[in-house]
């Protein structure tokens, strides 16, 4: 299972790069598997929840209509992303945080409550213009990777990377 969090890029075409980075990671995941995906528009919600991919015409089409926007800080997501991925039933449970690295980071209880839980979180610093450390602690205190990516062209493998790992890990 995996949520995916997707924070608005202050850069030229961010939001477009973002959501080929979630198709990408769509289309990486069997019809099993599970995946939901978190923004802030103003508002933190879920563009759609965690659930089995199955056909994922539906999930396709709510990526492409996403707009996020630039979010004050993680906690309130990463909140919903704990709860979610707390109730699933799969073996293997990943957060993938997609940002510029300039929200408040969540606190640490909130990241020893995910680990106690069985969820890694990995990063994806896209053009940090704040500097490389938020995403850093988070993945460290997540237990998973960071990846720092000065080129937009390279985020769409970095996320499928990351749903192969998480793949890979199951079948392992």
């Amino acid at each position: 299972a995996v949520v995916l969090i997707m924070h608005g890029m202050e850069f030229n075409n961010g939001n477009q790069v973002a959501r080929d980075c979630a198709i990408g990671v769509l289309e990486a995941l069997g019809p099993q598997d599970e995946m939901g995906v978190l923004l802030w528009d103003g508002f933190e919600r879920w563009v759609f929840p965690l659930a089995k991919v199955g056909d994922k015409r539906s999930m396709r089409t709510a990526i492409a209509g996403m707009n996020q926007g630039d979010m004050p800080g993680f906690e309130g997501v990463m909140q919903k992303a704990h709860a979610a991925l707390k109730a699933s039933k799969a073996s293997l449970k990943h957060v993938i945080v997609f940002s510029d690295g300039d929200p408040a980071p969540p606190p640490p209880e909130r990241m020893a409550a995910m680990v106690a839980d069985r969820i890694t979180v990995s990063t994806v610093l896209i053009s940090g213009h704040a500097g490389p450390e938020i995403m850093m602690q988070i993945a460290d205190q997540g237990r998973g990777r960071v990846d720092d990516v000065q080129s937009p062209a390279q985020v769409p493998q970095i996320f499928i990377k990351e749903a192969a790992v998480v793949l890979k890990s199951a079948i392992y």
